[in-house]
């Protein structure tokens, strides 16, 4: 069972309490949706007519400005919109690949890299951490994101020897959900060049329905980026782009009180299990806190049924990022007191005899 399939079973089951699915609770800022509005009332061109396939002029320079104030080498010429990020990183792939090549991807990893790595005939091979010198060898790519779903947590940079060989593609994601507002954020694009930075609107803006997301890399590879877009996926919705249009140039992003919120919730969750003995990693951004529940000696989708069962709270299991050891719990779905509401159905079921085998 994977987290879509526990996704589906959430939402025909209003009993249960959603906690697999990274979306938010939050409403989508007044200024998206008043664009949104305008383009209904008085633009019903930008509805009936297809997007270009690199996306409106104004959405590339605005994503284009957004990438620079990081240190990358971005404009109009090199960044390219697409429906969401996921599609843009298979067309990452495709752009500077052939079938065969190796790709790195450090665990626990999102699950739609091996996904894409093996639709295009590529050879995913899972690392550890960072890759070693001995890592890099053979590879033509290294997968990066940060904040790391599941994790939350964000690389070291300064550990990370890169041969100027490899690639890298970046995902940036959740590049706005930073808990610690004194963190210097780094991309990796600004200081390897060989890499291609991917984020979204679907996180830090709210806009997970909207399926926007930017691109930034050399120009050659934007036209196979391009070629692959024009032939698998085609253009991201021209609604969708005013509207993003709307977010970048207003700077409507998650406000500091919506990131703040997310942190108590975090914190909720993380006290909770590490005050039962239950090792958990503290996220410094994104979305999701990760469980060690390996002490119980069910594999994470025998712990994701047991949970969904007993006490109606739906989680992914580990297995779908690389480990069978965890569950990954979202923060952001459903509100703090859903939260609070379903931390009590957890201690319940986990104090119920669960370590001394009792799965029922």
């Amino acid at each position: 069972m994977n987290t879509q399939q526990i996704a589906a079973m959430a939402k025909n089951d209003p009993t249960i309490i959603n906690l697999a699915v990274g979306e938010m609770d939050f409403e989508t800022a007044p200024a998206i949706l008043l664009e949104v509005a305008k383009i209904a009332l008085s633009d019903e061109e930008s509805a009936r007519r297809y997007a270009p396939i690199y996306g409106l002029k104004g959405l590339r320079e605005l994503a284009a400005t957004d990438f620079k104030r990081d240190g990358l080498r971005a404009h109009l010429e090199n960044t390219i919109i697409g429906p969401g990020a996921k599609p843009l990183l298979a067309a990452a792939l495709f752009a500077i690949t052939k079938p065969g090549d190796e790709v790195l991807i450090p665990k626990p990893y999102y699950p739609s890299y091996l996904t894409a790595c093996k639709v295009l005939g590529l050879k995913p091979r899972i690392i550890d951490g960072l890759p070693t010198v001995n890592d890099l060898k053979k590879a033509k790519v290294l997968i990066l994101n940060y904040p790391c779903n599941p994790t939350g947590l964000i690389w070291d940079f300064g550990k990370l020897y890169l041969d100027k060989n490899i690639w890298v593609i970046a995902d940036e994601a959740y590049r706005e959900i930073v808990f610690d507002r004194q963190h210097q954020w780094t991309s990796i694009g600004a200081v390897h060049k060989k890499t291609i930075t991917i984020r979204s609107l679907s996180k830090g803006h709210n806009m997970a329905g909207w399926r926007v997301g930017y691109l930034t890399a050399y120009k050659w590879v934007i036209k196979k980026v391009v070629e692959y877009l024009g032939a698998v996926v085609g253009c991201a919705c021209s609604i969708s782009q005013k509207a993003a249009i709307a977010a970048l140039k207003n700077g409507v992003a998650l406000l500091p009180e919506q990131i703040d919120e997310l942190c108590d919730r975090k914190n909720l969750i993380v006290n909770f299990f590490r005050s039962k003995g239950i090792p958990t990693t503290d996220p410094i951004g994104g979305l999701y806190a990760w469980i060690d529940v390996s002490q119980f000696g069910l594999s994470s989708c025998e712990m994701v049924v047991h949970l969904l069962k007993n006490a109606k709270v739906a989680v992914s299991p580990g297995i779908d990022y690389g480990y069978d050891s965890h569950i990954r719990i979202c923060f952001s779905a459903v509100s703090t007191e859903k939260i609070k509401d379903a931390l009590k159905k957890i201690e319940n079921v986990l104090s119920g005899g669960l370590k001394n085998g009792n799965k029922n």
